[in-house]
């Protein structure tokens, strides 16, 4: 049995699927109730199945990911279900940026700072966006931890071990 025959991107794009997965899913599904024969697939998707796999392979964004392969509705729902993808925090916290940062505290750019530093760490291995458009938005968070470093105030280190989960 070939996860692409249970109809959802997130399986049928699989290249290397992992030992046991399909006969796990089929176990322990179905995970969704519907007489709606346009919902065929749903029955058997769970991302927590398959969630680990994308991120090895440099997904960070799956309703990003989906949207741009066409499936909207499906992006939507990702993230309705699983919240807001990396490429809106980062929307998110760039707007805030955007919007000034002379006026806030400390401890409110320390938390930008952190945030950025997140970003950029799970950005390196990123493959939902081309290598270039993803050098730039790393270009950008430097440029952006910078000018916040630049208060006299700050007390911040860049690390490895910055984790930021919102």
């Amino acid at each position: 049995l070939r996860l692409s025959a249970l109809g959802h991107p997130d399986y049928a794009k699989m290249i290397d699927i992992p030992m046991g997965l399909p006969d796990r899913i089929i176990a322990d599904g179905p995970f969704y109730e519907s007489d709606n024969p346009k919902h065929w697939w749903r029955i058997w998707h769970n991302w927590d199945y398959v969630k680990d796999y994308w991120y090895q392979q440099g997904r960070r964004d799956n309703a990003f990911v989906l949207r741009n392969m066409g499936y909207p509705k499906m992006g939507d729902e990702h993230e309705a279900k699983y919240g807001p993808g990396l490429f809106k925090l980062i929307e998110g916290t760039l707007s805030t940026i955007e919007a000034g940062i002379d006026g806030k505290t400390v401890e409110e750019k320390k938390e930008i700072l952190s945030k950025l530093s997140y970003y950029r760490q799970e950005m390196l291995d990123c493959t939902d966006v081309h290598p270039e458009e993803r050098d730039k938005l790393l270009d950008q968070f430097d440029e952006h931890m910078r000018e916040i470093m630049k208060d006299s105030n700050i007390d911040f280190v860049i690390g490895e071990d910055d984790v930021y989960e919102e």
